[in-house]
């Protein structure tokens, strides 16, 4: 009798779970194939440091990636538009399931890069810091961590549109 409750707890737990993988991958290449554009963009710090400012004399927090609604054009170094292949393989970075425990990294988050979408005049993001591999973003179908292999093909994408890392 244990056997066939074990087979049958599988064959119910198995397609359960497979489908909210394949559901929130879905979703995420949902999100980016529906986006109106996508782009790549290197900035200045968005987080933890402290900005000096020579009009004041004071240190202050850093601008935002994103001020009311919009991308804060007064941070961005280079952007660049993601087409078409290149839109297929960010979205294969992306979506593919971690092959190995994720990077915790040292948490320093300054990030330097985002990955923005636009979708009918709403901007969406993730905020990037390669040197401590950690990211910000309100885009729920996003993972919460990522694995090494996932973290050196997203850095390699970027370093291919000429934006270093920093």
């Amino acid at each position: 009798m244990k056997p066939i409750v074990t087979i049958l707890l599988l064959i119910l737990y198995v397609p359960c779970f497979s489908q909210g993988t394949n559901s929130t991958w879905g979703k995420l290449e949902g999100i980016f194939r529906t986006a109106d554009s996508v782009m790549v963009v290197s900035h200045l710090a968005t987080a933890g440091v402290e900005i000096y400012d020579d009009k004041t004399g004071q240190y202050g927090e850093p601008e935002p990636l994103v001020v009311k609604g919009k991308l804060n054009k007064g941070i961005i170094k280079k952007s660049f538009q993601v087409e078409q292949p290149k839109l297929d393989t960010l979205i294969s970075i992306l979506s593919s399931p971690n092959s190995s425990r994720s990077i915790p990294g040292s948490r320093c988050f300054i990030p330097h890069h985002a990955i923005v979408l636009y979708h009918h005049s709403k901007l969406s993001y993730i905020d990037i810091c390669f040197s401590c591999y950690g990211f910000q973003t309100p885009i729920k179908a996003i993972q919460d961590s990522w694995d090494a292999a996932k973290w050196i093909a997203l850095e390699k994408f970027f370093l291919g549109y000429d934006l270093q890392m920093e």
